[in-house]
């Protein structure tokens, strides 16, 4: 009959262990417990700094191979503006050049800033018995230190 099962055949296909099932202990790791702590660690435990390194020496190739494309845009947008320019287009590259390098604070800092403000559209919150904070604000007080001192190895 259809839909019939067959006990014998479930007994042969029956599996007593897993092989590839962790034996002992199954828990967080002592490492994510002490990261666990406070949400910076964790984000930086989950996107540890040799990745901000990383994306910071790419921001900064990025940043030297556009030069040129750059340069040529500004030129182009200062001519448009004002037609006798007393800049050359040299002049555009040599202000791209004299930008401050990235670093990986920077990029974390502003990754902090646009969580914020993208957290603060919600709601308000009131710190203290002062003027009413919005979130973003009382995430940039709170975490400025932390995030510096957190990433300082960076």
């Amino acid at each position: 009959m259809s839909g019939e099962i067959n006990s014998d055949a479930l007994r042969e296909m029956s599996v007593t262990e897993y092989p590839c099932l962790k034996k002992g202990y199954d828990g967080p790791s002592p490492a994510i417990k002490r990261a666990g702590d406070f949400s910076l660690t964790l984000f930086l435990f989950c996107l540890p700094v040799s990745l901000w390194n990383e994306i910071t020496s790419q921001s900064k190739r990025y940043h030297f191979s556009m030069i040129n494309e750059g340069d040529k845009a500004r030129y182009g947008m200062d001519k448009k503006k004002k037609p006798v320019s007393a800049k050359a287009q040299g002049d555009f590259k040599a202000a791209l050049m004299q930008l401050p390098p990235i670093r990986a604070v920077d990029i974390l800092h502003m990754m902090g800033l646009l969580i914020a403000r993208a957290t603060s559209r919600t709601r308000r919150n009131s710190v203290t018995t002062g003027n009413p904070l919005t979130k973003a604000q009382y995430l940039v007080e709170a975490l400025g230190s932390m995030w510096l001192e957190t990433v300082s190895g960076i």
